[in-house]
């Protein structure tokens, strides 16, 4: 296994990736508590992030880095030469391999990218000089990276009135978190061909408040805000698209889903709940109707995008309000893919994020 360390990582955590193993990815010198409703086992997280650290740089990709760009201290790429990388990013039963993650900070935002593939192996070079144009655009233009990620310009942007507080209780970049995966999707599962379609989730995470209440205990409050773009390459058409957007833990609570069902073209969004002023956007599915399946009680955001006609993109941008009142915020994200005769669910990834 290939991977790229730096000295401004010794205070994150090493990333714990395990596919029938479960571990976390995270910062450093702490090992993140276990979700009440979801058990980490503990005792694979500390052997992997052992193993890891043993494993010798990828001197070819730091010397590449070192000539090509400043940041070669400020990130890491962590692979195992294409192939499948054991983790627990993905649930057991999960289709795709992760085969790469890319680790960056981007003036006070912590980025982090996840690359998936549903064949045994990936193209680690296409990955390296992805991540390598990564860092000199980063280098070059960051707010403009930034805003290339979380794309969508009628955005509002509402500020925090000043009755809620931004101080963290663990803290949080103050640029938010981004966390992106990139899936590769290949015909007949993967096992020959060229590749068919692409689909990127670059997913938002923002802490509006940590000095919310909810039912008498004090809470954080975090929007998370996934934008998703599935292209189409070959002949991959997409007939219908799920996303899940699901915190169902018992420290948490969600205040407020969107988009809702609509027959197509601009869809809204908006977020409020729990103190903090509200922030809408909209965004356009073309020929794809939404339909919402979304549950308060279930505490997760639901939505299929079915194609009614054409050979369309689909760009789509739900997201979820939630509350936590204790430990790490949990997210957990999944999708359904069915383009044309194939198939494809990449398995449920689950984000944790330092908060209380």
């Amino acid at each position: 296994m290939g991977i790229v360390r730096h000295d401004r990582f010794k205070k994150f955590s090493a990333v714990s990736i395990g596919f029938t193993m479960l571990l976390s990815l995270g910062f450093t010198g702490e090992t993140f508590a276990a979700p009440k409703t979801n058990k980490i086992d503990i005792v694979t997280e500390q052997k992997l992030n052992k193993d890891l650290s043993k494993h010798k740089i990828n001197q070819s990709l730091k010397k590449t880095w070192k000539q090509e760009t400043k940041r070669s201290a400020e990130s890491e790429l962590i692979h195992n030469n294409g192939k499948r990388i054991e983790n627990d990013v993905v649930d057991k039963g999960g289709k795709d391999n992760l085969v790469a993650v890319y680790r960056t900070n981007i003036n006070d935002t912590e980025y982090e990218k996840y690359y998936f593939s549903d064949r045994p192996t990936e193209d680690i070079t296409e990955i390296k000089q992805e991540v390598l144009s990564d860092e000199l655009n980063i280098e070059s233009k960051p707010d403009q990276f930034i805003r290339s990620l979380t794309h969508n310009k009628n955005k509002s942007t509402t500020k925090l009135s000043s009755g809620y507080q931004t101080k963290a209780v663990k803290p949080v970049p103050k640029g938010g978190i981004i966390k992106s995966y990139k899936y590769n999707f290949y015909p007949f599962g993967g096992n020959k061909g060229d590749r068919i379609a692409v689909f990127n989730s670059n997913v938002e995470f923002k802490r509006k408040s940590s000095n919310a209440t909810v039912n008498g205990k004090k809470a954080s409050i975090w929007d998370v805000h996934a934008y998703q773009s599935y292209e189409q390459i070959t002949t991959g058409r997409l007939d219908r698209q799920e996303t899940i957007l699901s915190g169902n833990y018992s420290d948490q609570k969600l205040l407020k889903y969107g988009p809702k069902s609509d027959s197509g073209g601009n869809v809204s969004v908006t977020l409020g709940g729990g103190g903090p002023p509200s922030i809408s956007w909209t965004f356009n599915t073309n020929n794809f109707r939404t339909s919402n399946n979304s549950s308060m009680d279930k505490k997760r955001g639901e939505w299929n995008w079915y194609r009614k006609f054409g050979h369309n993109d689909l760009d789509t941008e739900p997201g979820i309000r939630i509350t936590n009142t204790g430990g790490n915020l949990y997210v957990n994200i999944n999708h359904y893919f069915k383009i044309e005769s194939y198939v494809n669910n990449p398995g449920n990834v689950r984000a944790s994020l330092p908060d209380r």
